[in-house]
């Protein structure tokens, strides 16, 4: 036996709605005492069924209590008014206590310190990019420049017409 295709054959709801028959009752207790699948889905649709009661229940109006137990032959207890509260503004007026205020005011003044600070991160940043992208240029330029010299230097010591002299001091400056 498919064990998926017997919970989608409407089983479970026929076994919790009470419309399903004795033999199909059995069955369904002696599969739930065998799977536990069986089981957890029942539970399962219990649950959504009470949940979808609990969603769309409507209190019924005080006067039905009274009428009940009038036509059950109980006696009659007289229930005080329930007292309606609205959203409407009172004329009392709320006010926060001053911790509260306090909190607020430091948050906001907080905000906005980090947001200055932000700011100026960010000022800071582009500023030291742009200094690092200048120097960057100057090195490689300088860079370039060391490195003619040196090819200058190179060129005109291995050129075959220099000669090399060697120079003596003299006595003013040996």
């Amino acid at each position: 036996m498919n064990l998926q295709e017997y919970i989608e054959s409407g089983i479970i709801e026929s076994y919790v709605m009470d419309l399903a028959s004795e033999s199909e009752k059995a069955d369904f207790e002696r599969l739930c005492a065998e799977h536990p699948e069986l089981l957890a889905a029942r539970r399962g649709f219990e649950e959504r069924l009470e949940g979808y009661a609990s969603e769309n229940a409507i209190t019924p109006p005080p006067e039905v209590k009274l009428k009940v137990l009038a036509a059950i032959g109980s006696p009659v207890v007289r229930m005080e008014p329930i007292k309606e509260r609205t959203m409407e503004p009172s004329n009392k007026r709320v006010s926060a206590p001053i911790f509260l205020r306090l909190v607020a005011a430091a948050s906001v003044i907080v905000v906005l310190g980090m947001g200055y600070l932000y700011y100026q991160t960010k000022k800071e940043n582009s500023d030291l990019v742009s200094t690092n992208d200048r120097l960057r240029v100057s090195l490689d330029t300088t860079k370039s420049v060391l490195q003619r010299i040196v090819d200058q230097q190179r060129d005109v010591v291995s050129n075959p017409n220099v000669t090399v002299v060697n120079m003596v001091g003299t006595q003013v400056a040996p």
